[in-house]
């Protein structure tokens, strides 16, 4: 059975589609295990960072056996200002911001019974979690918790 963590992020990374300010541009979005880092902030036009906040707990919303498993993801979009060589914005935090939420929502609930090794998925809790006083720049940053249903190894056999 893959990781949880790594099919949501295989799903993310294959759908996520959003555009700069122009609404005409791909934005270049990396979705990623790792934390965020200004390097990769300098690469990139966002960040998507995926990591699991608990090891398996009892279902608390699926009716589900109690002998499966969910797993809390927990799904972090970065975003900043960014500016083209001559200084003009191409990518407003904000908007970029809830653009990839938006895209987030979508692609779970589309995808929320095909994803590899998971049953179901569901956004359980979204919060923004901005620090606008990071300079040189203020940072923009979404926190998405996604309940991920996996159905234990006796209840794939039966």
């Amino acid at each position: 059975m893959q990781d949880p963590k790594q099919s949501l992020i295989n799903i993310l990374t294959w759908n996520l589609y959003v555009t700069k300010d122009d609404d005409t541009t791909k934005a270049n979005v990396l979705v990623t295990s790792q934390w965020y880092s200004d390097q990769a902030m300098a690469n990139f036009d966002a960040l998507v960072t995926v990591g699991m906040l608990a090891d398996p707990v009892v279902p608390s919303g699926f009716g589900f056996s109690k002998e499966d498993h969910s797993y809390m993801a927990d799904v972090n979009v970065w975003c900043i200002n960014k500016y083209n060589s001559t200084g003009a914005r191409i990518i407003t935090d904000e908007i970029m911001r809830y653009k990839i939420v938006q895209a987030v929502d979508s692609i779970i609930a589309a995808n929320r019974t095909a994803l590899t090794g998971i049953k179901r998925a569901k956004i359980s809790a979204y919060r923004d979690l901005d620090d606008p006083q990071v300079t040189p720049y203020p940072m923009r940053r979404a926190n998405i918790e996604i309940e991920l249903w996996i159905p234990t190894i006796t209840s794939l056999a039966a």
